[in-house]
């Protein structure tokens, strides 16, 4: 009798299981009506998505005037408001992804990394890029929803270039997501 509820337990827990569908198993390219993401895996460790229309990104940060690489860590700060804006880029992030990481509540605990490319001139957001462990809840959210927090990014985030960031020719952020 033992032995027949265990098995029963086990074949209603392999089907939950295997309903998990992992979206980005490998890199390509993810293709929709009106846009392509770029999917990279990196041994098995770590997906970036990114959409293919981009601007800035694998693109080196470099002064305008020298052309040389800028390394922002202690130098001057090249936003304004860079706390606000962090602020703000986490309730969009917050808005989009917290229906799906609740209905996932065992998962949600670990980082999703959105890359900001900010225009030095203009401060608008140019392109955004998401990365997260290969083996998280994020391996199983449609690429819709990423597309929707890209969007939202974009047209509500303004940033402040400083006179600093305005010499080069992108700024760039990183915001750490979790659930709040």
């Amino acid at each position: 009798m033992k032995a027949c509820i265990y098995l029963f337990l086990f074949m209603m827990f392999v089907p939950t299981c295997l309903a998990q569908t992992r979206y980005y198993n490998e890199s390509k390219e993810i293709r929709s009506n009106d846009y392509t993401y770029t999917c990279e895996v990196r041994k098995k460790l770590l997906v970036t998505l990114y959409n293919t229309e981009k601007t800035y990104i694998g693109i080196p940060q470099v002064s305008l005037a020298t052309n040389t690489k800028v390394d922002e860590q202690g130098g001057a700060p090249l936003l304004s408001n860079d706390q606000t804006t962090y602020k703000k880029c986490l309730q969009i992030s917050n808005e989009v992804l917290r229906d799906f990481l609740l209905s996932n509540p065992s998962k949600n605990d670990v980082p999703l990394f959105v890359t900001m490319y900010i225009n030095s001139q203009t401060g608008a957001l140019q392109d955004v890029s998401f990365i997260f462990p290969y083996v998280s809840v994020y391996n199983t959210l449609p690429i819709d929803t990423l597309r929707t927090l890209e969007l939202r990014l974009k047209n509500e985030m303004r940033f402040s270039p400083t006179n600093a960031g305005r010499e080069v020719n992108y700024i760039y952020r990183r915001v750490i997501y979790y659930l709040e």
